[in-house]
């Protein structure tokens, strides 16, 4: 007797429908088509994606940005027409103001703008016999200098332009002279000036000051006479001449002879 399932499966069998040998074929025809089509599509998206790989890298790195010029010092401006080029100095030449000439005995005190040279004694002006010292009127001497070793009050001396000092000796005999110019009115205030220290001076007992003289020589002259105990009296002439003054010490002259000094002093001024 044959087994159930065997039977079963023989029942079955028995009455299913099989497809024919062209319908298999074709349906495997299909089903061929469309793997080849899944299979190509795949393929594809790969070539693509490759594409876009293969473009990245061939496309090389980015490029750096050139960097920008350096910048370049304006050019100068143009020469305008009516310009005028400075001249260079000519060779041995100086571009400033020229010196005074020196003289020899004389010291010039230096200024800031220059000027002319003050006027000065001739050692003949002093008498025969003098001559110009190379070493100047050196020391401590002038009104200055004796008023204040009397305690005189201490007075204002404008600014000066132009100074110079000379002496002229004779064997011990001696002529100092400074001769100062001075700015505008500047001489004749230092006289007012002179005039009233003087009157208003009360040296120490034994000393004394006074004007002896006055008006002898210029537009305006003094004679002041210092005497300090028993020592030789100190005389000193003071002229002026629009703005220049000079001042003169004689020790060994008379006061007649310091002013008729004063007097030449003058005339050369």
């Amino acid at each position: 007797m044959p087994d159930p399932a065997f039977r079963k499966l023989f029942t079955e069998t028995e009455t299913t429908l099989w497809a024919s040998t062209e319908q298999v074929g074709s349906r495997a025809r299909r089903r061929t088509a469309r793997q080849v089509a899944a299979v190509a599509g795949i393929v594809g998206v790969g070539l693509v994606s490759g594409g876009v790989a293969v473009a990245r890298v061939t496309a090389g790195p980015p490029q750096t940005p050139a960097p920008a010029p350096a910048a370049t010092a304006p050019a100068p401006p143009p020469r305008l027409p009516w310009s005028t080029p400075t001249a260079a100095p000519l060779p041995g030449r100086s571009s400033g103001p020229s010196a005074p000439a020196r003289i020899p005995g004389v010291i010039h005190k230096p200024v800031p703008d220059g000027g002319s040279l003050v006027p000065l004694l001739e050692p003949a002006d002093a008498g025969p016999g003098y001559v110009s010292d190379s070493s100047g009127a050196a020391g401590d001497w002038g009104f200055e200098v004796a008023a204040s070793a009397l305690g005189c009050a201490q007075g204002f001396r404008p600014d000066t332009l132009l100074e110079a000092t000379q002496a002229l000796r004779k064997g011990r005999s001696s002529v100092l002279q400074r001769t100062s110019r001075f700015t505008a009115g500047g001489a004749a205030a230092y006289l007012d000036g002179v005039r009233q220290r003087v009157a208003a001076c009360e040296p120490a007992p034994g000393r004394s000051v006074r004007v002896a003289s006055r008006d002898f020589a210029g537009d305006e002259s003094l004679l002041v006479v210092f005497r300090s105990g028993d020592r030789r009296p100190t005389r000193l002439v003071l002229v002026s001449s629009g703005d220049v003054l000079t001042e003169i010490s004689a020790p060994e002259l008379p006061e007649e002879g310091i002013r008729e000094l004063g007097g030449k002093a003058a005339a050369r001024m």
